[in-house]
């Protein structure tokens, strides 16, 4: 019964609608053959029902096109939330990196500041050291700097 319902329209070699045999079919389907069978027989019940499926194919291509745009707008909101997840761990990544940078100044100030007094002292040691009459190549060894540097600072503090 299926296959007579869904190609009604199959005709035979003489071009009449084929002959279903209700006897086929159990007593409480008959009368719904006897229906399909009156159905098949109209011209404009023919030209309706494939007008039916003309637009049945339509609405199934409007669907497959549908579903196909909802599966592409889907792959691209998981590669948005991806791009958004990686652009986010950028952010943080790029944050620590700048606070390491600003952590990384505030050591080399620091050192600087230590520098700076190291050379402050090692010059008030020079100044001392030749003050009191020691011979330059005596603090120059001393303090490991050359007799050029010794003559810098004497000059410098004279200066000042």
């Amino acid at each position: 019964m299926v296959k007579f319902i869904s190609d009604w329209y199959n005709i035979d070699s003489r071009k009449h609608i084929m002959n279903i045999n209700e006897v086929e079919f159990p007593d409480r389907y008959r009368p719904v053959v006897r229906r399909l069978q009156r159905a098949v027989e109209g011209k404009e019940l023919e030209e309706y029902i494939r007008m039916e499926e003309d637009i049945q194919a339509e609405l199934d291509d409007i669907y497959m096109s549908f579903k196909k745009a909802k599966q592409e707008s889907e792959q691209a909101r998981k590669e948005s939330e991806q791009a958004r997840k990686e652009s986010e761990q950028v952010r943080k990544e790029s944050e620590q990196v700048r606070k390491e940078i600003e952590q990384t100044e505030k050591y080399v100030e620091v050192a600087k500041k230590e520098l700076a007094k190291a050379n402050s002292v090692k010059e008030e040691a020079v100044v001392l050291l030749i003050n009191s009459g020691m011979d330059k190549s005596v603090v120059a060894s001393k303090l490991k700097i050359t007799s050029a540097d010794i003559d810098k600072i004497l000059r410098m503090r004279e200066e000042q």
